[in-house]
């Protein structure tokens, strides 16, 4: 990013009102101890202001990437609300 303008809004999207309503419906997820945790909230409030549909998930106490260990409950909870956002959003195949 040297170099690109903090106002770049091909950078940066959530900074204009006009790349924001061309967002998708969007999922997003964190950790409460992620350290994007509160981007997401942030990002989650502008999309929701600008009319688009957007869902934050957050868990309590877990890291960054947390559904990246398979084998926790909170990891097999995520994966139902992504397939279910997917379901909802992409269509489903019958």
């Amino acid at each position: 990013m040297a170099g690109v303008a903090g106002t770049d809004a091909a950078a940066y999207p959530l900074l204009s009102d006009t790349e924001i309503e061309a967002f998708p419906p969007t999922l997003l997820l964190a950790g409460g101890r992620d350290f994007a945790a509160s981007a997401l909230t942030l990002a989650h409030r502008r999309l929701a202001r600008a009319g688009v549909t957007s869902q934050l998930f957050l868990f309590d106490g877990l890291p960054h990437a947390f559904f990246m260990w398979p084998d926790m409950p909170e990891s097999m909870e995520a994966y139902r609300v992504i397939a279910r956002f997917f379901d909802q959003h992409l269509g489903r195949r019958t």
